[in-house]
């Protein structure tokens, strides 16, 4: 069951980049259900968790940031960044508040 929440996280992951601009959480969810995913394996925190990474990168490639500048911006140091944003794991409560400080600053 924890290799099928992986591959929901990934499929999260792709939908949020590709469409996230565009589409809310709900959405992403009513598509991982036509895709026959059981979406009950992914709450809606992880859901935004994974939402606001793909977020991070696109603001953080719309600035042009290096990643040096990234992590020290965003406040997060890279081996942390580095699992995050593979889904490694999700942010904790502290990463997850300063991902969201950053884009919304």
């Amino acid at each position: 069951m924890y290799e099928e929440k992986d591959w929901i996280m990934g499929q999260v992951k792709q939908l949020a980049e590709g469409l996230g601009a565009m589409l809310s959480k709900d959405s992403i969810k009513n598509i991982l259900s036509f895709e026959q995913t059981d979406t009950q394996q992914i709450s809606d925190e992880d859901l935004e968790k994974i939402i606001a990474i793909v977020d991070a990168k696109q603001k953080k490639e719309a600035l042009h940031l290096s990643d040096e500048v990234f992590y020290e911006t965003i406040g997060i140091n890279e081996d942390d960044w580095l699992e995050v944003d593979s889904l490694t794991k999700l942010p904790d409560d502290t990463n997850y508040h300063l991902i969201k400080d950053f884009i919304n600053h």
